[in-house]
């Protein structure tokens, strides 16, 4: 039997090709019986905004290998799926389990967020049936791995995330956001983060927006600066704001070009989601910045370097392992 991981990631393919291999909950389900069908013995699909990978244990390495690729293939419509392809084989591919699992192949490096994602993957497998006894000694020693390097390096301490590098962007851009009015769409992770760092930004309102408008009011008792709006209201307080930062999980565009009321002063908005929420021609209007996950790659961040260096003796502890 042998381990491999087949996939794509941030570094390899833009975030249209991510998007098109990105699996909702249903596609995983479909996706992990197929190969279980196909005689692969354990499967774990980990997809969130910068990678979709494929874990497999099998026999027959090179013809499995050969299925998965031809899945991707199919499943994304994109011609010459395999160039953006990786495959990593038995002890490369459990080192890059644990690497991402630490964070240490991040787009931003160190952050916390892939390590809760790698769990609910495995998790996931574990109620299809696709993960037991390897998988499960596998993913739990990679979690257990990636633990212990956030506290052996303290790399923790330094608070990046996605949703931080946003946020200080901003006020590169425009400087104090204490005058500033932002709505922000959606409740999860990333919003929660947002949320977060604007609330010690001391922003001057907090527009906030969520199909389920229940979880809204939960974080409004968080923070006073928070206004609940209806999630249909959404474009109407467009006009009103000065930036947009949207993370939900919907599989389609949630603000439309078709559908962008009238606005006369610079708005920034920010597409922090994977399918993308907000539809990339606005970029070409004048009115508008717009920043999706690619974009925010390029941003630098000051802690970035001290990171790097806290990173040294995380792959040590992954190479011991």
């Amino acid at each position: 039997m042998d381990i491999a991981v087949i996939g794509v990631h941030h570094r390899l393919a833009s975030i249209e090709i991510r998007e098109a291999v990105s699996f909702t909950d249903r596609q995983k389900m479909e996706t992990i019986s197929h190969f279980l069908d196909h005689g692969i013995r354990e499967v774990v699909i980990l997809s969130t905004c910068n990678r979709s990978e494929i874990y497999i244990l099998t026999d027959q390495l090179e013809v499995k290998i050969n299925l998965i690729k031809i899945f991707f293939q199919t499943f994304s419509g994109i011609d010459q799926m395999e160039r953006y392809l990786f495959v990593k084989i038995n002890e490369e591919a459990i080192e890059h389990l644990f690497k991402v699992s630490a964070g240490l192949d991040s787009l931003v490096l160190g952050e916390d967020q892939i390590l809760g994602q790698v769990k609910t993957a495995h998790e996931f497998a574990m109620k299809m049936g696709s993960s037991q006894k390897i998988f499960n000694q596998l993913f739990r020693q990679g979690i257990t791995t990636a633990k212990n390097i956030k506290t052996t390096t303290k790399m923790s301490e330094q608070p990046l995330s996605i949703s931080y590098i946003a946020i200080k962007f901003l006020k590169q851009k425009v400087g104090a956001l204490t005058e500033k009015a932002i709505l922000v769409v959606g409740t999860g992770e990333m919003s929660r983060l947002a949320l977060n760092y604007l609330k010690e930004e001391e922003v001057k309102t907090i527009y906030l927006a969520n199909r389920d408008a229940s979880k809204s009011y939960d974080l409004r008792q968080q923070c006073e600066k928070i206004v609940v709006l209806a999630y249909e209201q959404r474009y109407d307080i467009l006009p009103k704001v000065d930036f947009v930062l949207s993370a939900t999980a919907a599989p389609h565009f949630i603000f439309k070009a078709d559908s962008i009321p009238k606005i006369k002063k610079q708005l920034i908005m920010m597409d922090l989601a994977l399918p993308r929420d907000i539809d990339p021609v606005l970029s070409k209007w004048e009115q508008i910045e717009l920043y999706d996950l690619d974009g925010l790659q390029t941003i630098q961040d000051h802690h970035a370097h001290k990171r790097k260096e806290l990173t040294k003796s995380a792959f040590t502890m992954i190479q011991n392992k």
